[in-house]
């Protein structure tokens, strides 16, 4: 269920999850990991050993810098530069990324 679309560059020893889809011109670069069920949007840029966790969306353009984890079920805004790594569930956007909205505690 994996979709790799065209002009998508995927590197050495990168691992990219099931049913996720990797869109136009995107690059997945060496040792990168992408989750299950993520999405990453045209132009997305992961940089060396960076993650996507599972259930993610990196909108178009999103650039995750080197070594940099992208936490579950994530959504980075379009044109987004991921400098920090990006805890789980949260909604983050800007250059450089900002969280803006995490998700509520449960008691």
């Amino acid at each position: 269920g994996t979709l790799l679309m065209q002009n998508v560059v995927v590197n050495s020893d990168a691992i990219i999850g099931v049913n996720t889809l990797v869109n136009v011109g995107t690059c997945v670069a060496h040792d990168c990991r992408v989750g299950d069920h993520a999405h990453l949007a045209p132009v997305t840029q992961l940089a060396g050993r960076s993650s996507v966790g599972s259930g993610t969306f990196c909108g178009t353009a999103t650039v995750v810098l080197p070594r940099v984890a992208v936490g579950e079920w994530v959504t980075c805004g379009a044109g987004s530069v991921v400098t920090k790594n990006l805890p789980d569930g949260c909604v983050a956007y800007g250059v450089p990324a900002r969280v803006v909205s995490v998700p509520a505690v449960e008691a």
